[in-house]
């Protein structure tokens, strides 16, 4: 939605718009939490000898083996086969990044630049709202939202009207007496 209105905006001239990065993180990007770069104090790049496969793996393995002899199944991984199998075909698309806008728009953006020539007037968006919510973060407005529990005492009950308090009556009443 926000990108069809940058479009719109950005083809009709529009002056007044800003575009604002995530309150969070600054446009160099989130450079506050990252950790200072320092040496190690112990050795590194150390050569580590060879031992052999682990004994849970290559007893893992043998599990496989044996199961998929019972089983009279074998896994099939990283071949042809699987592949094809477990292939994501939304990746073979090559997604436009820049396609041509749709004739109703373009239709819409002519309409526009016609009535600002006939009204003498430009279009001032700049009361469209484009950035995230500084107060709020990524995940919402939560913080403001209180958590429903029972009040423990009821509510909305039915009170019935017995008419003006006397004490108020006896205070209109002096008023009314006082004015006379």
């Amino acid at each position: 939605m926000y990108k069809n209105l940058v479009i719109v905006a950005l083809l009709e001239g529009a002056s007044a718009l800003t575009l604002k990065s995530d309150p969070i993180c600054s446009s160099a990007g989130c450079t506050q939490y990252l950790h200072k770069h320092t040496k190690p104090t112990y050795a590194v790049d150390y050569p580590v000898p060879n031992l052999g496969q682990d004994r849970d793996i290559a007893d893992s393995l043998a599990s496989e083996r044996d199961a998929s002899k019972l089983l009279k199944h074998n896994w099939e991984f990283g071949t042809k086969k699987s592949k094809a199998k477990w292939h994501n075909v939304a990746k073979d698309t090559l997604y436009d990044f820049d396609p041509t806008l749709d004739e109703d728009i373009l239709t819409s953006h002519k309409n526009v630049a016609d009535a600002e020539k006939n009204l003498d007037h430009v279009w001032n968006i700049e009361a469209v709202q484009l950035g995230s919510d500084p107060i709020c973060s990524s995940a919402g407005c939560t913080q403001y939202k209180h958590k429903a529990k029972p009040l423990g005492y009821p509510i909305d009950y039915f009170v019935p009207n017995f008419g003006q308090d006397h004490d108020i009556q006896h205070n209109f009443n002096s008023l009314d007496i006082a004015e006379k």
